[in-house]
């Protein structure tokens, strides 16, 4: 009688090791009665990937709702500025088809930006924006600003104008259509189409100016 067996005698069998039948020596044991076995090895690694595609979905979930709403920010952020700028220099421009057209873009700004908050609905908390977001919005505020002073000074307004807001237009209803692409708002696809044709018109008049 071996050392484990007269253990196990004394202490009534309390140990009843279990034994590989092929070698015979006993199985190592893990505390509370849990086997290291083949089945137990599966069911641990089934639980940590089970983990870890929960913690990644999520991570992705959150970055693609940072995305959207960083998205969301820049689109209120670009029209509210544009209208801004629009309001300071309309009074500054000569051509009277251009004024007429500028007067079409500050309704359009005016609208979509009383409308776009009950667009966005859930996304409405996009409006605090990222520290990237808000300085990229003020520098192209800052930059529409000094350019559009230079050229009224310099009596090239007119052209500048009509060259930069066809730019700006075009932006705001790409920007738009992609919004509209991550959250089905319909309500989008009107705007869109607006913005598109302010930037059809701009590119009129400058084929003939």
């Amino acid at each position: 009688m071996d050392n484990a067996d007269y253990l196990n005698q004394i202490s009534g069998g309390k140990l009843n090791k279990k034994v590989n039948p092929k070698t015979g020596k006993a199985k190592p044991q893990l505390p509370f009665g849990l086997g290291l076995n083949h089945k137990t090895f599966i069911i641990f690694g089934a639980i940590i990937v089970v983990v870890a595609g929960l913690i990644a979905m999520s991570l992705v979930s959150q970055q693609a709702t940072m995305q959207l709403k960083g998205l969301a920010y820049s689109i209120g952020a670009r029209t509210t500025n544009l209208n801004g700028i629009v309001e300071k220099y309309h009074a500054l421009i000569k051509n009277s088809n251009l004024k007429a057209l500028s007067s079409d873009l500050k309704t359009v700004l005016t609208n979509f930006n009383r409308d776009y908050p009950a667009t966005l609905g859930s996304i409405q908390g996009a409006a605090s924006g990222t520290a990237s977001a808000i300085s990229t919005e003020e520098a192209v505020r800052a930059s529409l600003d000094s350019s559009f002073a230079s050229a009224n000074m310099n009596a090239i307004l007119d052209r500048s104008f009509a060259v930069e807001m066809s730019y700006q237009v075009e932006y705001v209803a790409l920007r738009i259509q992609e919004l509209k692409g991550q959250t089905s708002r319909a309500e989008l696809s009107s705007s869109y189409n607006e913005f598109m044709t302010l930037k059809n018109r701009f590119d009129n008049w400058l084929s003939t100016h």
